[in-house]
């Protein structure tokens, strides 16, 4: 809703060109925007996991300890199962480590509230995020920051299950991969690197796209049809990502370990694409810096 003034007061700056293609897959011939591609489609397929279920992780102890009877006893600084009984269905059978995950909740102090927050915490984390990776990137080049970037969510992703079984773990988990993945997910900078007859004010209002199309660009005027092509690509794997990692959980009997393990795996792999994707273009233009 917000969008409607914007949709009816912008116009187009220079008359629209005519479509010859609509479907037209000749960037990805190109190596490096092929790498590109194929490290961002793979990493799609991972990254939003732990914003999907960082919130569900916080709480399964909470709502675990609602659906048993766990007697509790403190004992030099730890919590110790005594005595609990079985949920019926269509709750899964709960086992030991749930219950001692139970007592760490409770040890911990694990709140609802932090649970239910956790989710908000991540997402104001990733605005930083945003903004100081593409401000660097200015400077140093997107894929040079890119990369790293990529290489540290894909570490965070398998420490999700440590790391968030007590209150502070969950809240620096949180804080840590929003702005890892936020910078993940807002990678095209000013473009006064890719064509000197633009200044970095044109593109201030675009850094929530995710691709890095604008520094593997020569021409400007294919910016629009390059950046859709990689998008066509890479929304299937944003959109199937996440169910996958459910139905993992899923068939995991409700153990995120499976799931994370994957996640992680492809972010790592798909940062290794992007990895390669950098040494192409440094090649190519002599620096390191791109």
């Amino acid at each position: 809703a917000m969008l409607i003034t914007a949709i009816l007061t912008i116009r187009s700056r220079l008359p629209p060109r005519k479509v010859t293609k609509i479907f037209d897959f000749s960037p990805l011939r190109e190596k490096a925007f092929l790498l590109v591609t194929l490290g961002e489609t793979i990493i799609m397929l991972a990254l939003y996991s732990p914003y999907f279920y960082v919130s569900w992780r916080g709480l399964s102890p909470l709502l675990l300890r609602r659906r048993c009877t766990i007697d509790v006893r403190h004992h030099t600084r730890r919590f110790k199962i005594v005595r609990s009984e079985r949920v019926h269905k269509p709750f899964r059978r709960v086992t030991d480590d749930d219950l001692a995950l139970a007592a760490d909740a409770l040890e911990h102090g694990i709140s609802s509230n932090l649970a239910l927050y956790s989710l908000s915490i991540l997402n104001a984390a990733s605005i930083f995020g945003r903004i100081i990776p593409n401000w660097l990137a200015d400077t140093y080049g997107p894929l040079t920051i890119l990369v790293p970037q990529c290489f540290i969510s894909g570490v965070l992703i398998f420490l999700f299950l440590p790391m968030c079984k007590t209150a502070g773990g969950l809240v620096a988990f949180t804080i840590l991969f929003g702005f890892s993945s936020g910078a993940c997910a807002s990678r095209i900078p000013s473009l006064r690197n890719a064509d000197s007859r633009l200044t970095s004010n044109s593109l201030t209002d675009v850094s929530m796209m995710p691709p890095l199309v604008a520094s593997l660009t020569k021409d400007m005027r294919t910016l629009g049809h390059r950046t859709s092509t990689l998008f066509l690509v890479v929304s299937v794997a944003a959109l199937t990502g996440t169910p996958i990692t459910g139905a993992i959980i899923s068939r995991s009997d409700g153990s995120y370990v499976a799931a994370m393990c994957v996640a992680g795996s492809l972010t790592l792999v798909g940062s290794c694409f992007n990895a390669a994707a950098w040494w192409v273009v440094s090649r190519e233009k002599g620096t390191r810096w791109v």
